[in-house]
């Protein structure tokens, strides 16, 4: 038997920066939280795309525009509403009923979505123990999101269990998109393409008196301008690119427990024993889902991953 190692250098390096976008990404909902204590959610869900348009800009200057074809073009552009509109503006009205930890568990179903898409759109077939880890950890935090509603599935649930299948479809087909025209520029196209949409949405819909905004809602909005609907995603499609979209993908099922982590230390959220046994058994499946990730005749596999995966 051979004593080649499951991960390969730019698989490692895949998961290495999907966790840091995971990490990222964890902030989202408590500081949206934040944000929307003086903004409507429409302008902490869509506004933030206007906002991180003139950075993604400015780096797009030092990049180069990317040569695009019609049909990529549209593609941007639905990867954009899945992401922009879909998740995010979802997710904010979401939070207006619940707390960040809560709308955290509830999207836990993000990775289940991009690994089926990821599946469908590319064409790779994963292994019986990839998607058996997989669905485990997602009925977990499912489960768990649940049980921590008192078993009632509210209408904010319905709204994040919609924002949870726009964004894994936004993931799988931007990974995709990025293979071909660069993570990088995808990354600055994203909110730049928003920017028209978002102010028209939000308009008139800003804040009457911008002096009594406080500064912690302007840390929220401005991380989530700058960071999650930005410059995390230079992590996260790198991520995806190099170490597989439905394996890195699984990645998000520990960030409901980073979130809470978040939650406890900055907005004083109390987080239980049960918390932490449901932290713990969710890692154990997305450790199994990296093992599981590859046929053992891929793993021996001396030349590049197909392209359909890793964007090579």
């Amino acid at each position: 038997m051979s004593s080649r190692p499951s991960f390969t250098s730019n698989e490692l390096s895949g998961l290495g920066g999907g966790l840091l976008a995971v990490f990222l990404f964890s902030l989202t909902m408590p500081m949206m939280r934040l944000a929307e204590a003086d903004f409507q959610p429409a302008v902490v869900g869509v506004g933030r795309l206007a906002i991180g348009a003139p950075l993604a800009a400015l780096v797009l200057v030092f990049l180069g525009w990317p040569r695009m074809g019609k049909g990529q073009v549209a593609r941007l552009f639905f990867v954009t509403a899945c992401l922009g509109f879909g998740f995010a503006f979802l997710l904010a009205l979401a939070l207006r009923e619940v707390p960040s930890y809560h709308a955290a568990i509830v999207t836990g179903s993000i990775p289940l979505f991009t690994a089926l898409m990821a599946a469908w759109r590319g064409g790779r077939r994963q292994t019986p123990g990839f998607w058996c880890a997989a669905l485990a950890g997602s009925m977990l935090v499912a489960g768990y999101g649940i049980a921590k509603s008192g078993w009632i599935l509210t209408s904010a649930d319905l709204m994040l269990l919609l924002a949870a299948a726009a964004c894994g479809i936004g993931y799988a087909e931007g990974a995709k998109l990025g293979a071909e025209i660069g993570q990088s520029r995808l990354a600055c196209l994203m909110p730049i393409a928003a920017a028209p949409f978002a102010v028209a949405l939000c308009w008139n819909k800003l804040p009457a008196d911008w002096s009594h905004i406080a500064v912690s809602s302007w840390v929220g909005l401005l991380y989530n301008a700058w960071v999650s609907a930005f410059g995390a995603f230079f992590f996260w499609y790198a991520a995806l690119h190099r170490g597989g979209t439905a394996r890195v993908g699984q990645l998000q099922l520990m960030q409901p427990f980073f979130t809470l982590s978040v939650s406890a230390i900055f907005l004083h959220e109390a987080v239980s024993r049960s918390d932490w046994i449901t932290a713990s058994l969710v890692i154990g499946c997305v450790f199994t889902a990296q093992r599981a990730g590859h046929p053992p005749r891929q793993r021996l596999t001396h030349g590049p991953a197909p392209a359909e995966v890793t964007g090579t």
